[in-house]
């Protein structure tokens, strides 16, 4: 699985995880594209290429599919209402503690590799 499937995965568990929160007898969670892209925009932000950008969510969202942990329920013609459901799969599979610390050093490697541009740029 690709680093950037990985984070989809941890990201798609707490929203999973929040929904079952919400709603303990929830049978069914789901979430169009623009709203996965939107719990993800701290690690994926949007580009000025909205198209490759949809490409490249959906293409992490298909590895994720092709495991089991996501199913695709809807298409839809401009690509960003297709719908996935979150599958309990994704409970097993990302650990939220070892969730929780992937991405704080995700982030701390973000912001180092940003500390270190900004220097070389000044």
């Amino acid at each position: 699985m690709s680093l950037g499937a990985t984070i989809y995965g941890f990201f798609l568990r707490q929203e999973l995880d929040r929904a079952i929160k919400d709603d303990p007898n929830v049978t069914r969670v789901r979430r169009n594209l623009r709203q996965i892209r939107e719990l993800v925009a701290e690690f994926f932000p949007a580009t000025n290429n909205d198209s490759a950008d949809r490409k490249a969510a959906t293409g992490y969202l298909t590895d994720l599919a092709e495991l089991g942990f996501v199913k695709r329920i809807a298409e839809s013609g401009d690509g960003n209402e297709s719908e996935y459901e979150l599958t309990r799969l994704l409970r097993a599979k990302f650990n939220p503690i070892a969730a929780e610390q992937f991405l704080e050093r995700i982030k701390s490697h973000l912001a180092r590799r940003q500390t270190r541009s900004s220097h070389e740029s000044a």
